[in-house]
């Protein structure tokens, strides 16, 4: 749902997420170029499919502005 450079602001973006689609989320440590970045993620799907269908209804909700699908390893 989103990367950030900031751990306490991917914590903050975490929490409302939750609260705003009442899915469990994760934040996922990246590391690119020795700099750390946190990515928030949200859900856990049986399909690529099942998720694209629910990134798009967050984003026609409005719930969220933009949200992509990616396999997290």
């Amino acid at each position: 749902m989103g990367t950030f450079l900031s751990e306490d602001r991917a914590k903050e973006e975490q929490d409302k997420l939750k609260t705003a689609t009442g899915l469990e989320s994760r934040i996922v440590t990246v590391q690119d170029a020795g700099e750390s970045s946190y990515r928030v993620v949200l859900g856990s799907f049986a399909s690529r499919a099942a998720a694209e269908r629910k990134a798009a209804e967050l984003s026609g909700a409005g719930t969220v502005r933009e949200a992509r699908v990616v396999p997290i390893k």
